[in-house]
């Protein structure tokens, strides 16, 4: 799945090495999508994967799905328009809120996870986490130019992501609606 249409592909490479994502509570529509069919899961759902040999398991809704080695949880909009997000929560990083498609990738007892996310929406989770939303409206304008300058050199449709949530690339943390100047800035540039 190439990067297509303002979308970046994020790994979550902040998870670490794990087998299982620990808990993922739904807020808006999801269609978990693989090769063998798909389910749909809605407000108030929790999810979990799970990575044995190189094969996925999705639990959610009282059922466990054998998914193969990767699948896609793709973000459908509700009658009203609305998307909602997915909250992530494990013991590596605590509770994290993200917006877009998944897709998980098994490979031994290892899963990896990428977040598929509009470039705007990805630039809020950066500039929120590299400065803060107290900033100065210019000074995160500038962290907005230069992490979207970043991302567009890493958005190259190759491979199965372009860009990791850490450090060595920029740091991304999903998220946060309160970060009302930082998606200013975002917005502005």
């Amino acid at each position: 799945q190439a990067a297509v249409d303002g979308m970046i592909r994020v790994r979550l490479d902040s998870m670490g090495t794990v087998s299982t994502t620990g808990t993922m509570s739904v807020s808006g529509y999801y269609v978990a999508e693989s090769s063998s069919g798909g389910v749909t899961f809605s407000k108030g759902d929790t999810l979990s994967v799970t990575a044995s040999g190189s094969q996925l398991t999705l639990t959610g809704g009282g059922q466990s799905y054998s998914m193969g080695s990767s699948f896609t949880l793709s973000q459908r909009q509700d009658a009203n328009g609305n998307t909602g997000l997915i909250t992530l929560s494990n013991t590596r990083f605590g509770t994290r809120s993200y917006q877009g498609d998944f897709t998980f990738y098994a490979s031994g007892n290892t899963l990896t996870i990428v977040n598929t996310v509009y470039l705007e929406t990805y630039l809020y989770g950066v500039v929120g986490n590299e400065m803060d939303n107290a900033w100065p409206l210019e000074a995160l304008k500038a962290q907005a130019v230069a992490a979207r300058t970043y991302a567009y050199m890493d958005m190259t449709g190759s491979g199965t992501y372009d860009i990791g949530d850490t450090t060595n690339d920029q740091v991304y943390k999903g998220y946060r609606a309160s970060d009302d100047v930082v998606m200013r800035a975002v917005n502005e540039t």
